[in-house]
């Protein structure tokens, strides 16, 4: 369960223990929304205070199955890359939504690193919502099966306004080791 609390200031928070993130810290205008848990996702979300943007970590609760693992797995084991097509097809059922082109139109999907974990970046937006998303996709245990997201998202108008105050929290990401996750 992870631990939502203020840290040095009554505007700083730090999330501790969601998943494979071990803490992540957001600046002075991020609140904390109540967790949204379901049958088959954790979601904790951040609203700031001035604005429409959110950031979410979402942990989806089912494994994928392994010939989608295994994809998972296959795509990030090639180092820091740009999404092939090829590639692209077999990461639907990682990438969900944003694999729809009638949904999602998207600018950039790689394999980066993210402060010493590979995972897959995407940025587009919600074609009916003009959503503006970064996302992270990341492997929590190494196996391929379960999939966390780390999503930044705002109206169109507004993404580029909170996107560094963004990136900072995010940027702040300290992963749990493989070990200490799977106790």
């Amino acid at each position: 369960m992870a631990l939502v609390r203020f840290i040095n200031n009554p505007n700083t928070l730090k999330l501790d223990g969601f998943r494979s993130i071990k803490s992540v810290t957001l600046g002075p205008y991020w609140i904390p929304a109540p967790p949204h848990n379901t049958f088959s996702i954790m979601q904790q979300a951040f609203n700031y205070r001035r604005g429409e943007p959110t950031i979410m970590l979402v942990s989806r609760t089912q494994p994928l199955a392994a010939n989608d693992a295994e994809a998972f797995r296959d795509v990030r084991a090639n180092g820091t890359h740009d999404i092939t097509d090829r590639e692209w097809k077999e990461l639907v059922p990682v990438l969900g939504e944003q694999a729809d082109h009638d949904l999602f139109t998207l600018k950039v999907s790689e394999v980066m690193d993210w402060n010493g974990k590979l995972v897959i970046h995407n940025e587009g937006e919600y074609v009916d919502f003009q959503l503006r998303t970064f996302s992270l996709f990341v492997d929590a245990d190494d196996s391929g099966q379960f999939v966390e997201e780390i999503i930044y998202q705002a109206p169109r108008g507004s993404y580029e306004a909170y996107l560094n105050e963004a990136m900072l929290g995010l940027q702040s990401i300290e992963w749990h080791s493989l070990h200490s996750f799977l106790k």
